[in-house]
């Protein structure tokens, strides 16, 4: 079946003609508007998917035959289409083609499933990479012309000047209006936007002498298109609503509609999800029509939900797409968007209806005359993940794909067998230029080389291999990075290459190049998913800085993706001169950046994040760190005393089990059942997890634990280190005696990562609050119908009005999670702020109830917010990965009147401006937020952190109000007493023991992350 010479079905560099599907993650934005008077002309262009270069490189290396038995036939027939289309004749053997489906040859960035390799249906999801403007083209022949673009870039840039030559002499003003449009086309889909948007706005001049509508809005269209490309939004909304102005004046309702695509794309592409949701919808009203225009706008819309989280929006936007289709009479469209679905609903970790919706897609293509190999590689895939390789093999094969083949066999232990695969799709990445291939070739040759013991080798490969992923972060705007390395390549987890590279160097005995490859994933993890979304304004940078910024960050990743539209074997001349333009593009932003370190440190600590190596780290010589870090394979160890390491190892483990173990172990802390709190359990987890560390740190000496992963949602401080359990029943419930916990022979803390540590030590050394000033912000008011709204506010209705964004957006979520949420009133803080007053007296600033509102401290408490050495928030904490337009953590406060934004995000916390030597989050699951694959759990702590906070003290599950209370009044009367963080937080918890809280439910939720002194 994959003898290359033999076989009739194409593979990674003989397949051509897959389809342009409308994807999960292709969003598809501007539309055609018929016209038979532009027989070359179509409408916007496309960008890439990330996953679909490899598609793209294969049939730019392979011309357009539909299957070839070698490449060297496939380049004379390639050539020879290319002369013939030079020409100017038709070529009938290309026609009957594509009537028999090749019709779709044009359709090049089928979107590939991004695999997960361990599936966890609640862990973040990456966002789509960005697809530039798509549209179909109005014809076969536009069809052609795209396709010609790619093939042949310069015989069809000298064919469209010579057109426009022709129009000049005669003083045809339409003909070289459409001559210069062809040519903006051609360097549009050749990733040449500069020269695109040069002759588009030529074609815009010419537009407007016509005096005719709707051709300056086809134009306008092109070239806000065109600058959406090099990621320069206020040009390209400005003609963007200028489109739209004159196809309103056309009366052209599908011109209109293709106008609000264009806008919700701009939106979508600067990650602003309400704006985007917003215009797409009035693109379906203007557009009502069961139509193409209408099937790709809703395509659009459950593109941008599932980017977004929302999978259930998504689907029912898929299946309303497929209404459309019906009406349309398009079998392979069908097959698409099933195959989107399919899709979607494995994002959603639903296997079988993933399955089930892949498998008609299949049925639908394969009807409809379509290539079929792409949705076969989705059916494999599906397989593969739920590891299922006897179902996923005779997909795999059929589809040809070297990455699914080399992947099988990497999965069946036929190492041989898979480096075939990855060293030809790693020759063919390094003549392309292609940056996805590269990955999943150097990924899958590191995982032969470790499987087959050649540790070296698999170090050089990994250490390739996260070079690429470096340059494939570099290619997505900063909207797009939101959990990057959350996300797979052809079945590896981006963070792979450099969890691999921990991996072979642990086994090598080489612990400090381990510790920072570890590092590499976790610094780039969090600012990719909490800062892309931190306002710099908050940071007080300009305007102009951020503008520049992101016009930097943004043109650079266009550029790269730009290039790779064509691999370098096809127009090598032409990848040269982007790749330069990239290397100064390049060194002007790394100048940049160095300005934002020196000028800006804590926004350029949050964005740009740098791993610190050992030698540069902020390790006292006394600190013991025990640094975790989930390899696939296993779990690595590293124990640290100031800047050596102790110890150094990998342990073979299986994770999915160790997983499974911790939130067993938490479920009775979460159910609240104190009775099922299981004692072996948790020996075994302090087995696995801190026996041999703990015997080489002295009893009774601090250590800081950096976890990863699921790890950071555990309370090391309550795994059994020994003893034999001996139940007794307390004043508050039933409580295992006689046994020692972890948090008896050492006192804990934690840490995102050796590099947040050396941050926060650095940024913070020199900024102290005078005094013992605390702020608390307690009880907020979450309903209506709370007693208090009648007390302080009776006339209260409703918030701003209903058109302001806040508003929209808390009515979007409360329509998301308003009923389920179910936010109930929180007495006990209030109680507990009252208590945080008699301590500190005057030096106590409460804000309750209505008071403890966002509005309120944006407003009024964070100009001064740096004057509080202590900082409390007593409400509820919850992850925001389900709400729409949030996607991460918030703490909840006060939320009426209906309608009032009363969700603090973690972003938005970022940018206040503390001094604070604790901020104490004393809610409930404040601890816990979105999965991520790099720097374990993201949370709260680490936002109050970088705005200024050297210590969180922060809950992991709901915990008791009575004992909480009793905590934070006891760990606050400790600080003021002189005791350091750490000192504080123990003997409060051994205070609390001792009053009959014993069981660790009560005492071991609460952690203290950051300084301990």
């Amino acid at each position: 079946m994959t003898n290359r010479a033999g076989s009739d079905r194409p593979n990674e560099r003989t397949r051509k003609g897959c389809r342009l599907s409308i994807t999960i993650f292709a969003i598809v934005c501007l539309l055609i508007i018929p016209d038979s008077s532009i027989g070359k002309t179509f409408f916007g262009g496309t960008r890439s998917d990330s996953s679909d270069r490899e598609e793209i490189s294969r049939q730019r290396r392979t011309g357009e035959s539909q299957s070839q038995a070698d490449e060297d036939q496939i380049r004379r027939k390639s050539r020879k289409s290319k002369q013939s289309m030079d020409s100017g004749k038709s070529d009938e053997s290309l026609k009957r083609k594509e009537a028999v489906g090749q019709k779709d040859t044009s359709k090049i960035r089928e979107r590939k499933l991004v695999e997960k390799g361990t599936r966890d249906s609640s862990a973040a999801k990456a966002p789509p990479r960005r697809t530039g403007s798509i549209l179909e083209p109005i014809s076969e022949l536009g069809r052609s012309s795209r396709q010609r673009a790619l093939n042949d870039p310069r015989g069809l840039v000298k064919l469209h000047g010579n057109e426009l030559e022709k129009a000049l002499k005669k003083g045809d003003v339409k003909a070289q209006k459409d001559a210069h449009t062809s040519l903006g086309q051609t360097f549009f889909f050749t990733g040449q936007y500069k020269k695109a948007t040069e002759h588009h706005s030529k074609a815009v001049e010419l537009a407007r002498r016509s005096g005719i509508p709707k051709e300056r809005g086809r134009s306008l269209h092109h070239l806000a298109a065109a600058w959406l490309a090099l990621a320069n939004y206020r040009t390209a909304a400005r003609y963007g609503r200028e489109s739209l102005q004159a196809f309103e004046q056309a009366g052209d309702t599908e011109g209109v509609a293709t106008a609000y695509n264009d806008l919700g794309k701009m939106e979508k592409d600067r990650g602003r999800f309400q704006k985007a949701v917003q215009n797409y919808q009035k693109a379906l009203d203007a557009n009502k029509e069961k139509n193409q225009l209408r099937f790709i706008t809703l395509t659009n819309l459950a593109g941008l939900y599932l980017a977004w989280g929302e999978y259930k929006k998504a689907v029912d936007h898929y299946k309303e797409a497929l209404e459309s289709v019906d009406a349309t009479k398009s079998a392979s469209s069908e097959g698409d968007t099933l195959i989107n679905i399919a899709k979607a609903y494995s994002e959603w970790g639903l296997h079988d209806e993933a399955l089930d919706n892949a498998s008609q897609g299949l049925k639908s293509l394969s009807k409809s005359g379509a290539r079929t190999e792409s949705a076969r590689k989705v059916i494999g895939d599906l397989y593969m993940d739920t590891g299922q390789m006897d179902q996923a093999e005779p997909y795999v094969k059929a589809s040809g794909y070297e990455s699914a083949l080399g992947r099988l066999y990497l999965l069946k232990r036929q190492y041989n067998d898979a480096r075939t695969q990855y060293e030809r799709l790693k020759g063919a990445s390094e003549r392309d230029g292609n940056l996805e291939d590269s990955f999943t070739a150097l990924t899958g040759l590191g995982k032969v080389a470790e499987s087959l013991k050649d540790h070296r080798g698999a170090e050089e490969y990994y250490s390739k291999a996260v070079n690429v992923t470096e340059q494939i972060r570099s290619t997505l705007m900063l909207a797009e990075r939101r959990n990057f390395f959350a996300a797979s390549i052809n079945g590896f987890p981006r963070s792979e290459p450099a969890k691999g590279l921990v991996r072979v160097t642990l086994k090598q005995n080489k612990p400090e190049q381990s510790l920072y490859a570890s590092e590499l994933v976790r610094a780039r993890a969090f600012a990719d998913n909490l800062t892309e979304r931190t306002d710099g304004r908050n940071f007080s940078v300009p305007s102009d800085v951020l503008e520049k910024e992101e016009g930097l960050t943004n043109r650079l990743a266009t550029l790269m993706e730009g290039r790779d539209l064509i691999p370098k074997s096809a127009d090598k001349e032409r990848f040269d001169e982007i790749s330069s333009e990239i290397q100064s593009l390049d060194t002007d932003r790394n100048s940049f950046l160095q300005m934002l370190w020196t000028r800006y440190p804590a926004y350029a600590s949050a964005k740009y994040p740098r791993p610190t190596s050992l030698h540069e780290s902020a390790i006292s010589p006394e600190e013991y760190i025990i640094v975790f870090d989930l390899l696939g394979e296993g779990l690595g160890v590293k124990l640290l005393k100031g800047k050596a390491i102790l110890d150094a190892y990998f342990v073979e483990l299986n994770l999915k089990e160790l997983e499974e173990d911790v939130y067993r172990f938490r479920k009775s802390f979460e159910q609240v059942k104190l009775a099922q709190f299981d004692v072996k359990l948790a020996e075994a987890l302090y087995a696995k997890l801190l026996a041999r560390t703990f015997r080489q740190i002295p009893d009774g000496t601090p250590a800081s634990i950096v976890p990863d992963g699921f790890l950071a949602l555990l309370p090391f401080e309550a795994l059994v280190a020994q003893g034999e359990a001996n139940w007794q029943n307390g004043p508050w419930g039933p409580f295992p005696q006689g046994i020692k916990y972890a948090a008896d022979i050492h006192p804990l803390s934690y840490y995102q990562s050796v590099s947040a540590m050396t941050l926060v030590r650095t940024l913070t050394k020199t900024r102290r609050a005078d005094g013992n000033r605390l702020l608390v912000m307690a009880d907020p008011v979450f309903a209506i119908t709370d007693a208090r709204v009648q007390q302080e506010a009776p006339d209260m209705r409703v918030a701003a009005n209903m058109n302001d964004r806040k508003y929209r957006l808390m009515a979007a979520v409360e329509e998301e999670i308003g009923g389920s949420l179910n936010l109930s009133r929180l007495p006990g803080t209030g109680e507990l702020a009252q208590g945080l007053k008699k301590l500190y007296g005057m030096n106590a600033d409460l804000y309750l109830g209505l008071q403890s509102s966002k509005e309120t401290l944006m407003a009024a408490i964070a100009p001064r917010i740096d004057l509080y050495k202590y900082v409390v928030f007593a409400t509820h904490g919850f992850a925001g990965n389900s709400i729409p337009g949030i996607m991460e953590p918030v703490l909840a406060l006060t939320m009426v009147p209906p309608g009032t934004d009363g969700l603090l995000t973690a972003s938005e916390v970022a940018g206040l401006k503390m001094n604070a030597e604790v901020a104490a989050l004393t809610a409930c699951q404040t601890g816990l937020g979105l999965k991520l694959a790099g720097e374990g759990v993201m949370s709260m702590g680490r936002s109050f952190q970088l705005a200024g906070a050297r210590s969180v003290v922060m809950s992991l599950w709901s915990v008791s109000e009575t004992s909480s209370i009793k905590l934070m009044e006891s760990f606050f009367n400790n600080l003021r007493q002189g005791k350091s963080k750490l000192e504080a937080l123990t003997q409060a918890r051994s205070e609390l023991r001792s009053s009959g809280f014993e069981h660790p439910f009560f005492w071991s939720a609460f952690v203290l992350v950051g300084e301990t002194k």
